[in-house]
């Protein structure tokens, strides 16, 4: 008998768990940080200069791209589903506030772990609680780096046509694809707008490509067809050209050397809860990892067998043109 397929709930794919640890194992390089932070800013500037609003960035989670666009020229909110990886970018925000004299990095008392309040407005959603407009944003109404903890799968606490800029890093393939495009369409100011979609691109031989090819291949054995951060994009450049966006040749924005095992995708994956974007039963799962290590012990000889490969990050940018 097929089992039953669900997707992760929103609450397994906030990585809650992965937050302590998470720019040891997944982060990317300190120089990489500071190149794609330059080329977002740079890309905004020329792109946007025009344009008022914030940088809205979907998914911050730890901040580590997040907590320099925090302090560049255009006002910045990050947001995401998961309290202890804001808690992670909190830190990050007031370390950089601290050596930055006069830098207002806004941290409220109230959510341990992130700047906000509840929202009474906005069910489920934590948010800085405006003056203005209760549970929303609005023009003139932000300060630099602000942090909020919500659903992008739900309704975002701003206000229409708030936003000039949309910057999310390997985060889009985790939302549901309408409710993306609806929200953005829904933000985007009428005068023009900009999406920036991040993404690590890796080689196809290594050994991270090999394992999660290999995992998603016992995966759909079990009739489990996971997600892809690149099918993901495609489909929302797809879904916003019928919009009237515009896509520009991707730039590649940094370039790094990394040291990879086999064991270190495994303990990646026997941290989560779900596996590409699945809810397994937790034998399926146990045996599916079971099967992975033992095809890359086959594979590779030794599971703490090291690699040096090289990983690059690709930048994406989609231009609302304006109404017209």
């Amino acid at each position: 008998m097929k089992p039953k397929q669900e997707r992760c709930p929103p609450q397994a794919l906030r990585f809650d768990d992965q937050a302590v640890d998470f720019d040891r194992r997944a982060g990317l390089p300190a120089d990489a940080c500071r190149a794609v932070a330059e080329a977002v800013a740079e890309t905004a500037e020329n792109l946007a200069i025009d344009l008022p609003g914030p940088l809205l960035d979907l998914g911050a989670g730890t901040g580590e791209i997040g907590v320099q666009l925090a302090h560049g020229k255009r006002p910045y909110l990050g947001l995401d589903l998961s309290v202890p990886m804001l808690a992670s970018f909190r830190l990050k925000l007031a370390d950089a506030a601290a050596q930055v004299p006069g830098t207002n990095s806004k941290v409220s008392p109230q959510v341990p772990g992130t700047n906000s309040k509840v929202s009474p407005q906005v069910p489920g959603t934590k948010s800085e609680v405006s003056p203005q407009v209760p549970g929303t944003w609005t023009a003139g109404t932000w300060t630099a780096g602000w942090l909020v903890c919500a659903d992008a799968d739900r309704r975002l606490p701003l206000a229409d046509h708030s936003v000039a800029v949309v910057f999310s890093s390997r985060a889009v393939h985790l939302l549901g694809l309408r409710h993306l495009v609806e929200e953005i369409e829904r933000l985007r100011r009428p005068q023009g707008a900009l999406l920036l979609l991040g993404s690590v691109q890796r080689r196809p031989t290594s050994v991270r490509q090999v394992m999660r090819r290999q995992m998603r291949r016992l995966l759909a054995q079990q009739g489990y067809t996971g997600r892809s951060g690149d099918d993901g994009r495609a489909r929302l450049h797809r879904a916003l050209a019928t919009k009237g966006w515009h896509g520009h040749p991707p730039r590649q924005v940094a370039e790094w050397t990394v040291k990879e095992r086999p064991c270190d995708s495994l303990e990646a994956w026997d941290r989560k809860t779900g596996l590409a974007g699945w809810a397994l039963d937790v034998q399926l799962r146990r045996r599916v990892l079971e099967e992975l290590r033992s095809w890359a012990r086959n594979h590779y000889g030794q599971l703490d067998a090291t690699s040096t490969t090289t990983e690059t990050y690709q930048l994406e940018t989609l231009h609302w043109p304006g109404d017209t």
